[in-house]
């Protein structure tokens, strides 16, 4: 019996991260950054990498900040985007990775993490990219 509601319990929980893992191969996220030499900063900027068609399906974007970004400013609380490719701008030291929730156009919601990367150079821009 035991064993039986532990099987069902796997395989409920296998087939719901199925399911979200599947779907969010579909959405891709991407991010550029520029660094300043002046304050030893990056400005970086997070967002969807889709087509039109995808990116019209999304009604919002909250991006969730590492807890220690800018002395712990946004503590729990998301950063919600809407509209465009859902870009966030921010400037900060280091990479972290992000925690996303991703809002549909019809009420279904998902989650994933982004690392958001400030070394790799096809991501670096010689100017601000939040500018």
């Amino acid at each position: 019996m035991i064993r039986a509601i532990f099987l069902t319990t796997l395989l409920f929980f296998s087939s719901s991260f199925l399911y979200k893992d599947k779907f969010q191969q579909q959405i891709h996220f991407d991010n550029v950054y520029y660094y300043n030499n002046q304050n030893g900063q990056f400005t970086w900027s997070i967002f969807v990498a889709e087509n039109v068609t995808v990116l019209s399906k999304i009604n919002y974007v909250n991006y969730y900040l590492d807890p220690s970004f800018n002395k712990g400013l946004y503590g729990d609380k998301p950063i919600t985007v809407y509209g465009n490719n859902f870009s966030l701008c921010r400037s900060g030291a280091s990479e972290f990775n992000l925690k996303i929730e991703i809002g549909y156009q019809n009420s279904e919601i998902l989650h994933t993490i982004y690392h958001l990367d400030l070394h790799t150079n096809n991501k670096r821009r010689s100017n601000n990219p939040c500018n």
